[in-house]
């Protein structure tokens, strides 16, 4: 990461970056995770050569009482 972290010179204010990336999820870690909290059609879409993604899973609908929960009565 050294174009955006600043240049080769080991600068304090981005080591933080290197050592976050180093200990979060993977991308299919991430999405395993998605679906053991119960999303659906989990998917997810790399960007800038794949040092950035984003994650998407949709919500199962949540049933009160014979209605939507959420919805008005």
């Amino acid at each position: 990461m050294p174009i955006l972290g600043g240049g080769r010179e080991k600068s304090a204010d981005y080591i933080w970056l290197h050592e976050s990336t180093e200990q979060f999820l993977s991308k299919k870690q991430l999405c395993d995770l998605f679906r053991e909290v119960g999303l659906q059609n989990v998917t997810y879409r790399s960007f800038m050569f794949g040092s950035c993604a984003l994650h998407t899973g949709i919500k199962k609908p949540c049933f009160a009482a014979g209605r939507e929960a959420g919805k008005p009565q």
